[in-house]
Order: structure tokens, then C-alpha cells, then sequence
């Protein structure tokens, strides 16, 4: 299991209403939200960094 399948798990147990309320009083799924957007940006800017080293590389390969 992935991180975001184990975040997507964790958001479900908390929507059903098993784990409302965290000790300082945050819910846990506004927690479990803002960790999942932070997976997608990571996501997102790995994906940007690739396609800027493909686009690189092939500048590269065509130079020569």
C-alpha cells in the first residue's frame, strides 16, 4: 500500500466518523486533506522536473 492509498484509507475510516476529533481539538480529516494535497503538489512538481530533464535530454540529443 502507497502512501496515498494509506491516506485515501485513513480519510474514509475518519469520514465514517471512527477517529472525529484529534487532542488539540483539529479534525482529523481536515489533517488527512491537507496531507493529501500535499502528496498531489509533490506529485505535480515530480512530474514537472521529468518532463523538463525529458525535454532537456531530447535538446540535447538533437543539438548533437
Amino acid at each position: 500500500m502507497d502512501a496515498e492509498m494509506a491516506g485515501d484509507a485513513a480519510l474514509l475510516i475518519v469520514e465514517a466518523g471512527v477517529i472525529p476529533i484529534d487532542d488539540d481539538g483539529r479534525t482529523i480529516h481536515s489533517l488527512l486533506m491537507r496531507y493529501r494535497m500535499a502528496l498531489a503538489s509533490i506529485k505535480n512538481l515530480s512530474e514537472c522536473i521529468a518532463s523538463l530533464l525529458n525535454m532537456l535530454i531530447w535538446e540535447k540529443i538533437n543539438e548533437g
